[in-house]
């Protein structure tokens, strides 16, 4: 993929597999810590990619969680102080 902005790569890319096994073979393959999946000596991070809505239904139940958990007692933030 190629930055709108830069024009230079951002380093991601999108892959299709021809078949549901083997995208779950891959993806096994990148949790093994001490192999994981190679390309040219570099160690790729795997992730499946999701559709828009189930991207923002998940970010949207994170930030409530997070919300919830966050008990940090942000006084001096909201009141500009160091």
């Amino acid at each position: 993929m190629v930055s709108q902005a830069t024009g230079v790569t951002t380093g991601s890319a999108f892959i299709q597999f021809r078949t549901p096994a083997a995208a779950r073979k891959c993806l096994q393959a990148s949790e093994c810590a001490d192999k994981g999946v190679l390309l040219d000596g570099q160690r790729l991070s795997v992730t499946v990619a999701l559709p828009q809505r189930e991207l923002e239904k998940r970010r949207k139940e994170g930030a409530e969680k997070r919300e919830k958990e966050d008990k940090r007692n942000l006084y001096l933030s909201r009141e500009g102080g160091q």
